[in-house]
């Protein structure tokens, strides 16, 4: 019995092409950038990630500097979520300086940083202490963390928690909104 019922298994399966040498019928696995509001190294207020997605999930994660980040998405250094080079910031609307307004690679990170409010977005005022400085203050409208209402907001980007990975398109999307003032205002006011 168990070996009649084995053997219209196997014969089942060979009808539709599944088992040896069938070929797989999902995309590859690829690679795209992502960050999270999660604070990372160098005492940054956000982390920066390689992001390997299969089928629509994340199946691993590479930490990176923001540096490497920038440099990558700029295309200005090879890498496996940018195969092609493209300036990703570009290709997203996302101007971040003109190439006249810094002379070394190193001016253009820091001058043209991407992540530079990317924190205010978790926190409501600068979280290190500073001596003898002031810093201008976050959009959150708790301390630690966005709010309910600014979690709604984000959710669109496909962050369901403050501490999740925003990668692929929305990654930059969400790197140009933090840019626009009307989205700003309604991250921070509700209007």
């Amino acid at each position: 019995m168990f070996i009649a019922r084995w053997s219209a298994v196997v014969v089942m399966l060979a009808q539709v092409g599944v088992g040896a040498g069938s070929a797989p019928t999902s995309e590859p696995a690829h690679w795209e950038f992502g960050f999270s509001l999660a604070t990372g190294m160098n005492n940054q207020l956000y982390t920066c990630f390689l992001v390997k997605i299969h089928e629509d999930s994340v199946i691993s994660r590479e930490l990176i500097t923001a540096e490497q980040f920038i440099l990558q998405a700029k295309g200005l250094v090879k890498s496996k979520a940018n195969p092609a080079g493209a300036d990703l910031f570009r290709e997203h609307g996302i101007e971040l300086c003109s190439q006249e307004q810094v002379s070394s690679v190193q001016e253009q990170i820091d001058a043209c940083d991407p992540f530079a409010t990317v924190w205010k977005l978790r926190f409501q005022e600068w979280p290190f202490k500073e001596q003898g400085g002031a810093h201008e203050p976050g959009w959150a409208e708790t301390p630690l963390c966005p709010s309910e209402r600014q979690m709604f907001l984000l959710l669109e980007f496909g962050m369901h928690h403050h501490l999740d990975v925003v990668h692929g398109a929305s990654a930059f999307i969400l790197l140009k909104s933090v840019r626009d003032p009307e989205w700003v205002a309604n991250y921070t006011q509700g209007l």
